[in-house]
């Protein structure tokens, strides 16, 4: 009986030994791409802008009904998209507002498509583009959402500022926070 515990002890010590010895790889650098192509995988394809929200409602359109989402506002959001490749290189097509004036008034009007590409890399839950435009090099975060079964893309822009127009029809630059959303 002392032999079969004694061999019982030696057998959890030995077991215990064995599993405390084995080497337990950080969260990040599976995430990171050093090995899981499976959450990488799941971030690849071509998002769409679905959401420019900001932190203050504006009446950009001038039809008198604020929103703080300006995809209510303006159509120039629309289509705006982020195409994330296999290779970690990525591409996005953006639309803008740009304002005009004329002697007796401002209007707003969308911008030509922009198109922008780099290099992205994945560390938990979050994406980040590096890119280069004009000349001058950017770095942009976005949040991964992986908890759900819609893949969703966010960005968060502060300070921003934003375009409205006040109730006599005048532009104005407002200060506020802005949140992209990007679903695939």
């Amino acid at each position: 009986m002392n032999k079969l515990k004694l061999a019982s002890k030696l057998f959890f010590a030995l077991t215990f030994i064995t599993l405390s010895s084995c080497s337990v790889e950080p969260v990040d650098s599976v995430l990171n791409g050093n090995g899981n192509t499976y959450l990488e995988s799941r971030i690849l394809g071509t998002y769409i802008l679905t959401e420019y929200n900001t932190s203050d409602q504006t009446n950009l359109n001038g039809d008198l009904i604020v929103s703080s989402n300006q995809m209510h506002e303006a159509s120039c959001f629309n289509n705006n998209t982020l195409k994330i490749n296999a290779t970690h290189t990525f591409s996005f097509t953006t639309k803008g507002i740009d304002v005009t004036q004329s002697v007796t008034q401002q209007s707003v009007e969308c911008k030509d498509d922009l198109s922008v590409s780099g290099t992205w890399v994945l560390s938990g839950d979050v994406l980040t583009l590096s890119y280069t435009f004009q000349g001058v090099a950017f770095i942009k975060e976005y949040f991964f959402d992986f908890t759900t079964n819609q893949r969703t893309l966010t960005s968060e822009i502060s300070p921003a500022a934003i375009l409205s127009v006040d109730a006599n029809g005048i532009l104005q630059s407002i200060p506020s926070s802005v949140e992209l959303v990007y679903k695939l």
